[in-house]
């Protein structure tokens, strides 16, 4: 009988397997207060990748799956080959701001230089986010939190946009 792991090889975090069952059961769930979805990449990653090689980027990504699990421990995901979910239950009714500013600073404070074709100094992060709501489909939670992702990306990443309305970038 063959057993599948719960964990993506590189990083120890959890993988998209797991984060499609896990994001089902939330979903199903009756208490969804306070819960978020998350989707994260850094930014201009495969410039990186193509200036400083795969061990690089490897360890780039460990660093900051590392920074993602000591936040919130148990809720990341290895969600596809570049980005990161994350299902963050807040002990309290918090903002997106609260949740990931922090996030974005520390991936800063790692100081990682980035590629110089990439037009920036260092490394950073970019998240977008969703407040989860009662009898919402995986796929339409997904959809937001993406959606909340590529505005983030299309005002120049190293920050994040939430649905509520709260962002934060550069």
């Amino acid at each position: 009988m063959k057993v599948e792991s719960a964990l993506d090889e590189l990083e120890g975090l959890l993988n998209r397997r797991t984060f499609d069952r896990d994001l089902a059961i939330v979903l199903s769930g009756s208490n969804l207060e306070n819960t978020w979805l998350c989707i994260a990449d850094l930014d201009e990653f495969g410039s990186f990748f193509e200036a400083f090689g795969a061990e690089s980027a490897d360890a780039a990504e460990r660093s900051v799956g590392r920074i993602l699990l000591q936040r919130f421990p148990g809720a990341v995901y290895r969600y596809s080959a570049e980005e990161w979910a994350l299902l963050i239950r807040a002990d309290s009714d918090v903002d997106g701001a609260e949740l990931l500013a922090p996030v974005c600073h520390a991936v800063a404070d790692l100081n990682i230089s980035h590629a110089p074709s990439s037009g920036r100094e260092r490394l950073s992060i970019c998240i977008g986010a969703a407040r989860l709501s009662a009898q919402e489909s995986a796929q339409d939670a997904i959809r937001r939190a993406d959606a909340c992702f590529f505005k983030a990306k299309e005002a120049g990443g190293d920050g994040f946009v939430v649905d509520d309305g709260v962002d934060s970038l550069g």
